[in-house]
């Protein structure tokens, strides 16, 4: 079973070791893909990033005659506007050496329970989202520790999920959702 994450962040390669620790033989290949689309994507801009760095990747594996995987997935991150407050998702896509294809949003962090974290957002936003997240602002303002993963911070210090967790558990979700068999030897 050969399984291509189109990323190469050590919070996303850590989730996926993770959800599939129990599936015997896999076999991780993990791949730079550009998502064309902003460092803080926003709303439906985090869809087109990961079918972006889908499609990429593929293309990628064809072009160098590599033989193909079984399962390719993605996870964009980004921030979303729900009931006026801004919250943090990861999007998972997946698609199957058989054409199979799905998509999936994890548990969701809000960003903005304090005016300081609204702060942040506007921020970055100003900075520009091209180049400049949420989590980077929070972190040079002494609210998080890792930019890459400022959940684990969130809501209070000490007291959220790590951004592998969440990942993680959306990452599960995709396993339910596979043919039987799938992941058979």
């Amino acid at each position: 079973m050969k399984i291509v994450l189109a990323s190469q962040s050590p919070v996303k390669m850590e989730a996926i070791k993770r959800a599939f620790a129990h599936v015997a033989g896999v076999e991780f290949e993990f791949v730079k893909a550009p998502s064309g689309i902003n460092e803080q994507p926003e709303g439906y801009e985090t869809l087109a990033g990961a079918y972006n760095r889908i499609e990429n990747v593929q293309i990628a594996f064809a072009k160098a005659a590599h033989p193909g995987a079984d399962l390719y997935i993605t996870i964009e991150s980004g921030i979303f506007l729900e009931n006026n407050k801004w919250v943090d998702r990861a999007l998972v896509m997946f698609v199957t050496n058989q054409g199979m294809t799905r998509k999936l949003h994890s548990a969701g962090v809000v960003f903005n329970p304090t005016p300081a974290h609204d702060a942040c957002i506007e921020e970055a936003r100003k900075r520009g989202f091209d180049t400049w997240t949420v989590g980077k602002v929070m972190q040079e303002r002494g609210l998080v520790d890792d930019h890459a993963d400022p959940h684990k911070d969130l809501p209070a210090k000490g007291q959220g999920r790590s951004r592998v967790e969440f990942i993680d558990d959306t990452l599960r979700q995709v396993i339910a959702m596979l043919p039987p068999g799938f992941l058979a030897p």
